[in-house]
Order: C-alpha cells, then sequence, then structure tokens
C-alpha cells in the first residue's frame, strides 16, 4: 500500500466526515488541527504520520507528558479533541480506516478469558524477570492488541488459535520498522511460550511465529554543525526562568551527550562540586558513567539551581517551572529541544529529523572529526558496546584535525 502523507490523510478524513454529516464547527476544529499539525511537521521535515511526533506534538501543545495517544481522565474536552485527531490521522495512514469511536483510556482487557491469562503473565514477568516498567508495558501493549485481533477473529480459547490468526495478528504491526516488529513477534512468542508451559493450551502457538534472522543496524541520527550548535544556543534568553533551565539542558546534551531520559533522571546527589564531576547510571544499558562537569555546564546548572529553580523539595535538578513544579520526564526534555530549535530559526532540510538525539550524534560526530579514538568516543558516550560507536565511521570525514578531547573547545563554548 503506496503511503500517503499527512495532507492527503487529512484531506480524506475531512471528506469523510463531510460525508457522515458532522456538524460545521466540529468540522473547522478538526480542520484546523489537522492544519496545525500539519504546519509543524512541515517545519521539522516530516511528511508521512510517525507516532512519536505525533506525541511530541500534543506534550508540546498541551503541556501533558503522555507516552501514548491516549486519554489520562484529567483532559479538558479540547484536548480529547486533539488527541482523537491525532489518532484518527494514525489509523487512516496504516490502513485507511476511518474510526467512529476511540476509547478515551488505555483499557484493560475486558474478555474475562483472556483477562486472565493476560493477568497471570504479567505476575509471571514480574517474579522472574528484572524489566524495566517501560518493558512489560510494552508487552502488555502487544499482548493486549493481539488479544483484540482474537477477539475480533472470535477465538475466546488459545487451542483454537490457528496459522491464518497468527497472520492476521501480525499484519496489525507489519508496517512498523523492523526493530518494533521484531520486538512484538518476540514478546508474543514469549507471551504464548509461556501458556504452553505452563499447560494453558496444548500446543506451542510461538512456533506459529516468524523467526527474525533481523541484521542489526544502527542508524546515525542527523546531525548539526558547530555553528548551528552555537545558533540554537545563543537564541535561548537566558536571563528567563525556563531559558535558564533550557540551556543547562541542551547543555548536557551538546557537551556530554546525554540521552533525554539520562537527562530527565539526572538527580541533585548525583553531581559531586568538589571533584566537578557527574555520576549516573544509564537508563538504557544500566551501566555506570562518571563525566567531566565543564565549566559552562557547571555554571550554567548552578544558574538555574540558584535563580530559576522552583524552591522546593525534590532529589530531582530539572523541574516543571509551573505548580506542582513536578520533575521534567524524557518526553518533555525532547518537547523542550523541538521547541527551542524551532524558535532558534535554524533552517531544517524537508526530510530530515532532528531530535534532541541529534545533538549526542552531534557531539560524537564532532569527536570524530577530530580524530578521538572510537574506544574514548565509546567511554564519553557510555555505549554499551563499541560497535555502537562504530556507526559513526560511515559519515563525512574530511578536513580531520586534531585536538585535546574537551567538548568545551570542541564547541568553543
Amino acid at each position: 500500500m503506496q503511503k500517503t502523507t499527512i495532507k492527503e490523510c487529512s484531506d480524506s478524513i475531512l471528506e469523510i466526515m463531510r460525508s457522515k454529516n458532522y456538524s460545521e464547527s466540529s468540522m473547522h476544529a478538526y480542520r484546523k488541527i489537522f492544519t496545525d499539525f500539519t504546519i509543524y511537521c512541515d517545519n521539522i521535515g516530516v511528511n508521512f504520520f510517525d507516532m512519536n511526533v505525533a506525541i511530541e506534538y500534543v506534550n508540546l501543545i498541551t503541556g501533558l507528558e503522555l507516552t501514548e495517544l491516549a486519554h489520562d481522565g484529567k483532559n479538558t474536552k479540547k484536548y480529547i479533541v486533539l488527541l482523537r485527531a491525532m489518532r484518527l490521522l494514525s489509523n487512516y495512514s496504516i490502513n485507511r480506516l476511518f474510526i467512529l469511536r476511540f476509547s478515551r483510556f488505555v483499557d484493560e482487557i475486558e474478555n474475562e478469558y483472556w483477562k486472565s491469562i493476560n493477568d497471570k503473565f504479567i505476575k509471571y514477568l514480574s517474579d522472574n524477570y528484572d524489566y524495566k516498567e517501560r518493558t512489560v508495558n510494552r508487552k502488555k501493549y502487544v499482548v493486549k492488541k493481539c488479544v483484540e485481533v482474537l477477539v475480533r477473529h472470535n477465538v475466546f480459547l488459545l487451542d483454537d488459535i490457528t496459522r491464518k490468526n497468527v497472520e492476521a495478528i501480525i499484519s496489525t504491526f507489519v508496517h512498523e520498522t523492523p526493530k518494533s516488529v521484531s520486538h512484538n513477534i518476540s514478546d508474543l512468542k514469549q507471551f504464548f511460550k509461556y501458556c504452553y508451559e505452563n499447560q494453558l493450551c496444548s500446543m506451542d502457538i510461538s512456533k506459529l511465529f516468524p523467526i527474525l534472522n533481523t541484521v542489526h543496524e544502527t542508524k546515525i541520527s542527523n546531525t548539526f554543525t558547530q555553528e548551528e550548535v552555537k545558533i540554537l544556543l545563543d537564541s535561548i534568553d537566558k536571563e528567563s526562568i525556563a531559558g535558564k533551565r533550557d540551556y543547562a539542558i541542551l547543555l548536557l546534551a551538546v557537551c556530554l551527550g546525554l540521552r533525554s531520559v539520562d537527562i530527565a533522571n539526572l538527580k541533585l546527589s548525583n553531581i559531586d562540586w568538589e571533584k566537578k564531576m557527574i555520576f549516573i547510571t544509564q537508563e538504557k544499558t544500566s551501566k555506570n558513567l562518571t563525566l567531566p562537569l565543564l565549566n559552562n555546564l557547571g555554571w550554567s546548572i548552578i544558574d538555574y539551581i540558584k535563580n530559576a529553580r522552583p524552591q522546593i523539595e525534590s532529589e530531582y535538578l530539572f523541574l516543571e517551572h509551573r505548580a506542582p513544579f513536578l520533575p521534567l520526564t524524557p518526553s518533555g526534555i525532547s518537547s523542550i529541544f523541538t521547541r527551542r530549535l524551532r524558535d532558534s530559526g535554524i533552517k531544517i532540510i524537508s526530510g530530515k529529523k532532528y531530535g534532541i538525539h541529534s545533538l549526542r550524534h552531534t557531539l560524537g560526530t564532532l569527536l570524530l572529526e577530530k580524530e578521538t579514538s572510537l574506544p574514548m568516543i565509546s567511554q564519553i558516550l557510555g555505549h554499551q558496546s563499541i560497535k555502537s560507536t562504530e556507526t559513526y565511521l560511515k559519515l563525512n570525514m574530511n578536513e580531520l584535525s586534531k585536538c585535546p578531547i574537551d567538548p568545551d573547545r570542541v564547541f568553543d563554548l
């Protein structure tokens, strides 16, 4: 099926709404949302619907911190319409379907038989694996979507599942990236293997799923030039409360290559001011990392703590600047980058996608261009394997020149 652009999806959805006699006020509301979202995507070089971009956009517009396009029970009607508009685009871009009604919440499995099995599976994971919460949530979501397919095909017993049912399940996510497809199949095989080994079914259904020999090849994010990094940082108003916080956040990504989740998890106790060091445990790799507290970075953090950080008891460094002053989330960090990039005026090439991870890759790329060894770059960025660092070898390495490994000097900050 040929991919349809966001604008084409929007126009088709509005046409369907018109044929279903939606009111003019409703049509106007959806048209405005689709138009604004299309403009936002054009500005960051995205032509086709992307779930992560949609979530980022919703969080940016609403100030929420959602991790999926689902109602959290607290939003106003305006936000519900925004969420529904994004879900309409998602469904139409994937399978050309116009969904009349969406659940406002992430529902539990309704069928008692399937819910009972799923609850046992989740307990099994909790008792036997040291999975992070987000990993368990992903597995729950994948199993839930699988069950929805089975119920639609009137399958209400494990032993009634056929190869055709498995193919129908896979078809619901086959449009996703190879990595996502691999994760989904792995999660479902684990679920059905559990069912078989615990005598919940007579056949090992996991064997009906294909064996994926996926060659994992890390894709390098788009990067910025040194001049663009300076433009991005210089565009921030460092006299404002939000500016002091956002400047320190972006410096952490620029100078130390920290991921958004590690910036969000950063605690006051992670900083040793006497030794001028930052000690963290990376969320992605669970690897301990010791990083230098560079001068400009250290002063920006001090400026934020003394003059902008809410004066409340919280172990986390970066907080929202509005009550109740909760710790920033990874999606919140990403939204800050997106907003600051947009406001900087940096021209984004059409078709190119940039996220805060681009700053991490920019650091890695510049260090490589300065003839820094791969093991040293791996150590600086906290890569779990040198293979991750080898990705940078694919980039243009013209005009190499030697210099000390000091991000302060790399960026002339």
